[in-house]
């Protein structure tokens, strides 16, 4: 009893400070590798929907809050946040995100605000070790242009205080599709990204855009047991995945890994990192690390990333999940 009320009171602490939810990537999904289109995990985060089918919890909900910014102290302030709420049960996954981004506007001190609201229903069926998924995602944009963003309180009134006006055809509707190979430690993904595409009053429909964001992951895990039953301290994992396949202009590897520490069953710490470049412009690279903390149901993590040619980010989330 009193775990669930701690439970529950983290829950609402997260609610009244954390003001937004994100999409339907974890942070360790984005440390290890972007995408995480093969990877199996139970932090009920399904970028590939086909991974849903192994998913060993009979139902549960997540609540998930991050917070981004980038490291640029020139300004203006330019936060990012996401909140995101999902419930899991069988072979069915139902994900509410809404997502806040800034973009700095023309004018000196101003930026532009984008409210994302995102609804993202998936299923999956499967037998034995193969398993394929089908998911859709609908949703809108609001907007508010040239705001003030000098610093902290600018921050709280212009996101949580002001109004956001509808962005004219913002209306977007996206399904995809999945398939995973599992093995004991190895899964591959592929992903179908764009099924059927709607942007404003224009739905899409072809060959060329069913495959243009097409993606192809492996995914390695160390075993947390070994052969006799005794826990793994040290659990390593791999993640390689090659991104819009089939469009050689953009075709970028990601080659992520993790290293997880086991202190005890059920309290770990994890260093990440991900290496991430056009295929067509190897120079170009961008390169992620990031910390985890895992305790029971809640995870901490801190992720930076050094895009190429650009300011690097600092993007912290926690999840909680009952």
């Amino acid at each position: 009893m009193k775990k669930n009320r701690a439970t529950v009171l983290i829950l609402l602490l997260f609610v009244l400070l954390s003001p937004a939810f994100g999409r339907n990537t974890s942070s360790r999904h984005d440390a290890m590798g972007i995408v995480g289109v093969a990877v199996i995990d139970d932090s009920q985060s399904f970028p590939n929907p086909a991974a849903l089918y192994f998913y060993n919890a009979e139902y549960s909900f997540l609540f998930d809050a991050s917070f981004s910014e980038l490291l640029d102290l020139a300004g203006p302030y330019v936060p990012a946040l996401k909140f995101r709420g999902s419930f899991t049960s069988e072979r069915m996954a139902v994900d509410l995100s809404v997502s806040y981004t800034t973009d700095k506007s023309q004018g000196m001190g101003l930026v532009d605000i984008f409210q994302t609201t995102t609804v993202d229903f998936m299923l999956s069926a499967g037998f034995e070790q193969i398993s394929v998924g089908f998911a859709i995602s609908g949703g809108s944009v609001r907007q508010r242009l040239n705001a003030p963003m000098k610093g902290v309180g600018d921050y709280f009134s212009q996101f949580f205080l002001s109004q956001f006006e509808r962005r004219i055809d913002s209306e977007f509707l996206q399904a995809r599709a999945g398939l995973m190979l599992k093995g004991q430690n190895l899964s591959m993904g592929i992903i179908l990204d764009d099924v059927l595409s709607k942007q404003g009053s224009k739905t899409t429909f072809d060959v060329s855009s069913l495959f243009s964001h097409a993606c192809i992951g492996l995914y390695y895990s160390r075993d947390e047991y070994s052969s006799r039953g005794r826990m793994n301290y040290l659990i390593y994992s791999l993640s390689g995945e090659v991104n819009n396949l089939f469009t050689k202009e953009s075709r970028r590897l990601n080659i992520g890994a993790e290293l997880d520490f086991r202190l005890v069953r059920d309290f770990s710490i994890a260093f990440r990192m991900c290496f991430s470049s056009l295929m067509s412009e190897f120079r170009k690279q961008d390169w992620s690390v990031g910390l985890g903390l895992d305790m029971p149901n809640i995870r901490v993590s801190a992720n930076m990333s050094f895009p190429y040619a650009h300011k690097p980010t600092l993007d912290i989330s926690c999840l909680t999940q009952i």
